[in-house]
């Protein structure tokens, strides 16, 4: 986001309440930890009992607000700007492991469709049919129960709906386009498999060619930070999921709570979504963070 777009009254209101919607309250929390002596809170443990034993319906009978003196407000200044500047490190995930696909098994009809058999609302069992793409299994111990295809293959009598996507590489064309190819979880294990762990994982992260052995702008993952280019200014985001059509869903480093927040319809947040090409029209670029907080932006690469 903006430096300075977002302040403490964001992550802390005026009335002292705190915005858990916000990764940064946990800075805030530091802040008023590092100022607080044993005398502040002998105060602080005397103005709650004295609000228990005239009943009142808030913890204290009264707090000072904590810029009283000129030094206090220098504090809170400086608490202020520090807010302003922090960068949300997140730790991203580059692992391939995760579920391959769904637990429930769809069988295939000749047709090409998918069936399984459902419970409806009557209590009985419903054969529910869909045109899903599904993982193929084969049967090893008897392929001529199933019959042969064109080639002499068993056929595939089964298959589960794909799981996870370990990671979207953005390839650039000849056209100098920007083409977004999903890696399914299922095919990161597949490599793995096929060339074992050392050359299936040095495939999987080459730096500058994809899978499919194309020009490399960019891998993503979920948890990676990708800057924008966009109206309100130069946004840092975080990769939050992407769909297997190549649609890649962002939520700004400083947002928390995002998956339940996004599915409520009376919270404002939604989900960035962009695609490949639209990443580009915003000089989409993944940038790095450490962990101390030390942003690493390569600029745009078009």
């Amino acid at each position: 986001m903006l430096r300075g777009k977002f302040g403490l009254n964001d992550v802390l209101g005026l009335h002292g309440e705190k915005n858990r919607k916000d990764h940064r309250h946990h800075a805030v929390d530091a802040c008023v930890i590092g100022v607080t002596d044993q005398g502040l809170l002998q105060r602080f443990a005397s103005a709650s009992a004295s609000a228990r034993e005239h009943q009142l319906d808030r913890l204290v009978a009264k707090m000072p607000m904590p810029w009283g003196t000129d030094q206090d407000r220098r504090y809170f200044l400086s608490v202020q700007r520090a807010i302003e500047r922090i960068w949300v490190s997140h730790k991203p995930d580059h692992g391939y492991e995760g579920a391959m696909h769904e637990d429930t098994a769809w069988g295939i009809r000749s047709d090409g469709q998918s069936t399984r058999r459902v419970r409806g609302e009557d209590g009985l069992r419903h054969r529910e049919t869909k045109n899903r793409a599904v993982i193929p299994i084969r049967s090893s111990r008897d392929p001529a129960r199933h019959g042969f295809d064109e080639t002499g293959q068993a056929k595939a009598y089964k298959g589960y709906v794909g799981g996870s996507n370990y990671c979207i590489e953005i390839i650039r064309t000849e056209g100098g386009k920007w083409e977004g190819e999903i890696i399914s979880t299922y095919t990161a294990y597949q490599v793995i498999r096929e060339f074992g762990a050392s050359q299936g994982l040095s495939k999987l992260r080459s730096p500058k060619i994809s899978l499919s052995g194309k020009p490399l702008v960019m891998r993503l993952q979920n948890g990676d930070l990708v800057r924008l280019e966009s109206d309100n200014g130069l946004q840092t985001m975080r990769v939050i999921k992407m769909g297997s059509n190549g649609q890649i869903f962002f939520a700004s480093h400083q947002e928390a709570n995002v998956d339940a927040r996004n599915s409520q319809k009376d919270d404002p947040f939604v989900y960035v979504s962009k695609y490949a090409g639209s990443l580009k029209k915003v000089q989409g670029r993944r940038v790095t963070l450490s962990p101390i907080g030390q942003l690493r932006d390569p600029g745009f690469q078009g």
